[in-house]
């Protein structure tokens, strides 16, 4: 019974919070991988394309495309890394700031959806068991 397997359920979750989010951030002109770019330089301001990447488990060749995408959108902006010449800063542009709010209000909305009838301690421990899981398949 695959509707009692965590993998099943997982892939499923995410699926339908996906279409969810995709379908609203696509009227915004954003493409899939855009928004949580978005997001985690909301975030964090600032930070490498390698950063990026690893946080957002994102390989090397679809970041370029992304990041790219995004340079002609003006978006982002890129600045030298004063620590390693390899690689760049990524930031927003004022654009790309306030397409990030725009993302992070759809994304609160997908959110309370999900969350809709389920109590606050329910949810933490959730949140809770979700991310032990993540340290489980990280080890």
């Amino acid at each position: 019974m695959l509707e009692k397997e965590i993998h099943f359920l997982l892939m499923r979750c995410f699926h339908q919070s996906n279409r969810l989010i995709a379908s609203q951030t696509y009227e915004l002109d954003l493409h899939p991988g855009q928004p949580k770019i978005l997001e985690y330089l909301y975030d964090h301001n600032k930070a490498t394309a390698k950063e990026i990447g690893e946080y957002l488990v994102i390989d090397k060749s679809t970041m370029t495309s992304l990041l790219s995408r995004m340079l002609k959108q003006k978006l982002i902006t890129k600045t030298n890394n004063p620590y390693d010449r390899r690689s760049n800063y990524i930031s927003l542009t004022d654009k790309g700031y306030q397409k990030a709010l725009q993302v992070k209000e759809i994304v609160w909305d997908v959110d309370k959806k999900i969350w809709n009838n389920i109590d606050e301690s329910k949810q933490k421990q959730f949140i809770e068991t979700l991310q032990l899981m993540m340290k489980n398949m990280e080890e």
